[in-house]
């Protein structure tokens, strides 16, 4: 073979080479973009939700203390249990949702403790709210029925 062929030839084929090393290498790059869409992303999403989630569970817990301190008020008690229902309320949605989205058992697990423990804890401060209002609105009455009930599901 001449020269002037094995030339062309043998620059035609590093070009080839490079060119699929170049494509190779972005296809790889478009896959590591893929995974860092979806698994990432989806798991920081994740970490914002429990975030969420550990924002309205502290609301509601200072809710009820707004219940045992400002409860010998009717409006006040009325406005602060419906305060704590609501986030009550959130917390379980927010919970559930981010169950729903989790794939690993071991994180759904955790959502599903945390799940019976707030329904426990939610037991919990509603029969602590009737020996509140028995005790004609005595907080330490209130407090002593639900002391350390918070506690688990944090």
């Amino acid at each position: 073979m001449d020269i002037r062929l094995k030339l062309p030839l043998a620059f035609a084929a590093v070009l080839v080479l490079t060119l699929l090393a170049g494509a190779g290498g972005l296809w790889q790059a478009q896959r590591s973009m893929t995974v860092f869409e979806v698994d990432v992303q989806g798991r920081v999403a994740d970490e914002r939700a429990a975030d969420d989630m550990e924002s309205h569970f502290k609301t509601q817990v200072q809710e009820w203390k707004n219940v045992l301190l400002r409860g010998s008020d009717a409006a006040l008690l009325d406005k602060h249990w419906a305060a704590f229902q609501r986030e009550e309320k959130q917390v379980d949605e927010i919970a559930r949702a981010l169950r729903r989205r989790l794939e690993v058992a071991s994180d759904q697990a955790l959502i599903d403790a945390f799940l019976a423990a707030h329904r426990k804890m939610a037991e919990a401060y509603r029969s602590g709210l009737e020996k509140f209002k028995a005790s004609g609105m005595e907080s330490s009455v209130g407090d002593l029925a639900v002391r350390g009930i918070d506690r688990e599901p944090s």
